[in-house]
């Protein structure tokens, strides 16, 4: 019989409603640019501004016994975000247009040749392979975008990354999204299965990134409209 000591904790998802703790979470855990080389101001302006009093940004925590174990952060602001933010913090326009431009020389002159290696073999995960690069259907479509989710090292195996995921696509779907979109790093095999567990698709592109998107709504409620 299942020792019932062996049995999952019980995980809250929540929205995070302190802009403290926001600012705390990015700055110690976030490690994707451009937010992680923006200025503490940039991102003491985002975290209230933004991720506490806008709809469309979504910062999620994830607790166990009242203690965090993880957080995502994602939006429904398309893929020129901080464009969008700069223009309405101008006070950052600086900071933040001297980060991006580092960013674009950084990847202009990258001198290491593009490779298609990967760590998720075609064994442990069966992807869906597609001949594009890279798509954000945001570009031009009414979806959201899943920009970071961690869950910190003592708490992995339990769960709770589809658990976000899953709570993240309600969130948006509540503000007009009707889907949801994610890069994941091809050596990134417990995001990807994450993903998968929690009923979203999940593509190798061109080069070997990983490109993951919800179940459009729209088409479910054009479904049941009919």
């Amino acid at each position: 019989m299942p020792n019932p000591t062996d049995a999952l904790p019980s995980v809250k998802i929540s929205k995070c409603v302190n802009s403290e703790q926001i600012y705390r979470i990015i700055d110690q855990n976030y490690s994707d640019e451009p937010l992680r080389s923006f200025s503490n101001g940039v991102k003491r302006t985002f975290s209230k501004s933004w991720c506490l009093n806008k709809l469309e940004v979504c910062f999620l925590v994830a607790e166990i016994d009242g203690r965090e174990a993880g957080f995502l952060i994602g939006h429904s602001l398309g893929p020129r975000i901080w464009r969008a933010f700069a223009k309405e913090h101008l006070q950052h326009l600086v900071s933040i247009f001297y980060v991006l431009l580092r960013q674009r020389v950084k990847r202009k002159f990258r001198t290491e040749p593009q490779t298609t290696t990967h760590s998720i073999s075609e064994d442990d995960l069966k992807l869906t392979n597609t001949n594009r690069p890279f798509p954000w259907q945001t570009s031009w479509g009414n979806g959201a975008i899943l920009e970071f989710i961690m869950v910190y090292p003592e708490h992995r195996g339990q769960s709770i990354a589809p658990k976000l995921i899953q709570q993240f696509t309600k969130e948006m779907n509540l503000v007009g999204a009707s889907y949801c979109e994610a890069h994941i790093s091809p050596y990134n095999s417990a995001s990807a299965r994450a993903f998968i567990k929690s009923g979203w698709a999940v593509y190798r592109t061109k080069f070997g990134d990983i490109w993951a998107s919800s179940p459009d709504q729209s088409n479910e409620k054009s479904d049941n409209n009919g």
